[in-house]
């Protein structure tokens, strides 16, 4: 297992157990804690996970192809149907020319059932195309997908140190304060007393405002670094913990370059990419080729029906079985 599923393994169990867990009580958030929040919660990582979920649908949609297709259609066909003759004198007559009373009409209704089952036997190679197509589409989804979740850790991981940095810094600067008032309290005892002179104590005194002109700096600083950290991360940051230098980092350049170019998922996605593109070259290309389709149809006919003044009860079953083939000119 490389490093990043490393990890991305470890980063998805803090998450878990953040999610299942019970709230704690204050204490110091480590960086891994922040990491599984923003992996839990970010949403924009919610969003590349539902786009490779669509993707993964294009292979089922390309393997649908290999099945057959059936369709089922039902047509009922309700009817009447009087037969009569007329003589001269514009009588009703019955077929030998006989006088007879005008006949009801009959009903002559139907019912037709019919089933046909498409199978492609040849489509120029396209289907497999396609379905290697789609597959090379997916993995290079979730490269995509593993890129968004290192630049969201990386941002998280950013996002918590500069916190900690503005903490750190603006815990100087109340400091450099306290030292500067009490070095300016020292200068004007010095100065009722003569030892030093008003530029002195002028010195000390803008000394002091220009530390704590810092200290409103850091605190906005602060406060902008706090804000990312809750627009990163998802939740307001508490008492952060300072980490130190990770484990298992490259021990020269060289080293760096070689892990970046076996695992880095951009590289990953643009091989995946141009696979997909070659695949989508060779479905073009399918389509010069023949097809070859089997249909097989069922049809079932039901009803009454009349031969002249004859009704004749109809019952008429089809199958038929057609090979087609098709060939593009």
């Amino acid at each position: 297992m490389n490093i990043s599923k490393r990890v991305k393994t470890l980063v998805s169990s803090l998450a878990l157990v953040s999610v299942m867990a019970p709230a704690p009580a204050v204490s110091a958030e480590t960086l891994l804690e922040a990491l599984a929040a923003a992996y839990a919660s970010n949403s924009q990582l919610a969003a590349q996970r539902a786009a490779l979920r669509a993707t993964d649908e294009g292979v089922r949609r390309a393997k649908a192809n290999f099945l057959p297709n059936a369709t089922g259609t039902f047509t009922r066909i309700e009817g009447d149907q009087r037969s009569i003759a007329f003589n001269a004198d514009g009588e009703v007559t019955d077929f030998a020319g006989n006088p007879i009373p005008a006949p009801d009409f009959e009903s002559n209704d139907r019912e037709i059932y019919q089933v046909d089952v498409d199978q492609n036997l040849f489509r120029g190679l396209r289907t497999i195309n396609e379905t290697r197509q789609a597959r090379a589409n997916v993995l290079a989804g979730r490269a995509q997908l593993t890129q968004v979740e290192q630049q969201v850790l990386l941002d998280a991981a950013t996002a918590y140190m500069n916190v900690v940095r503005d903490e750190a810094v603006l815990e100087l600067n109340k400091n450099n304060v306290q030292v500067l008032e009490r070095q300016l309290q020292a200068s004007q005892d010095r100065f009722r007393v003569g030892e030093v002179t008003r530029t002195d104590v002028a010195q000390s005194e803008a000394r002091l405002e220009g530390a704590k002109a810092q200290q409103l700096s850091s605190e906005a600083q602060l406060a902008v670094s706090r804000a990312n950290y809750e627009q990163v991360i998802g939740r307001q940051p508490a008492s952060l913990e300072a980490t130190g230098v990770p484990i298992n980092l490259p021990t020269d350049l060289q080293g760096a370059v070689e892990i970046a170019l076996e695992e880095a998922p951009s590289i990953e996605q643009a091989r995946q990419t141009e696979e997909a593109a070659r695949r989508a070259i060779h479905v073009a290309e399918g389509a010069l080729l023949p097809t070859v389709t089997l249909r097989g149809t069922y049809q079932q006919n039901e009803g009454i029906t009349f031969v002249g003044p004859t009704p004749f009860n109809l019952e008429n079953t089809t199958r038929q079985v057609v090979l087609n083939v098709s060939v593009p000119l």
